[in-house]
């Protein structure tokens, strides 16, 4: 079992973290902000030494705030489906497919005055029957009759960065 900063083995803090969670109200509540900051803490010390000794891990979250401090490599899925993936520090810098520019603007913060921003509209499509063409067209912004036709390929758009929208130029 792994030790933890502080003598504290790895399932007890797990279970720290499971208790503080279980009051979650919402992104913005204290219980929710403490226990990210918690699991933060304990997956940054993993971090830390896996270059160290070698180590991979997948790491699977719709949040990118968390995302952001724990990868190298970032590729974002929608319906099952890639959508873009690239270095970390290309894809905060520059997203280029509408749904990673929705999940980065779902980002919560720690400013308690920040209003949420409004975001994706039009309906969720049903995962087990997605719409012919592009998955993400009934709720993307810049939906044309081609992304309802046909499904976009995935393609280097930069080196490293690749997206499947018909909306991003190569």
């Amino acid at each position: 079992m792994a030790r933890i900063k502080g003598g504290m083995n790895a399932k007890k803090k797990h279970n720290r973290v499971l208790k503080l969670a279980k009051g979650y109200r919402g992104a913005r509540s204290k219980q929710y902000r403490v226990a990210k900051q918690s699991v933060m803490r304990a997956l940054t010390s993993s971090y830390a030494g896996r270059k160290q000794k070698k180590r991979q891990f997948l790491f699977i979250s719709h949040d990118l705030g968390v995302v952001e401090h724990l990868c190298d490599d970032v590729a974002v899925m929608y319906l099952g489906q890639l959508v873009e993936s690239a270095s970390r520090d290309a894809l905060f810098s520059r997203p280029l497919h509408p749904y990673t520019r929705a999940l980065l603007a779902a980002v919560s913060t720690l400013d308690p005055h920040s209003e949420p921003q409004a975001l994706m509209q039009g309906e969720i499509p049903d995962p087990a029957n997605p719409p012919p063409g592009c998955r993400f067209s009934s709720r993307c912004p810049q939906v044309s009759e081609r992304c309802r036709r046909e499904a976009p390929a995935l393609r280097e758009v930069a080196p490293g960065h690749r997206v499947a929208c018909h909306g991003v130029a190569s």
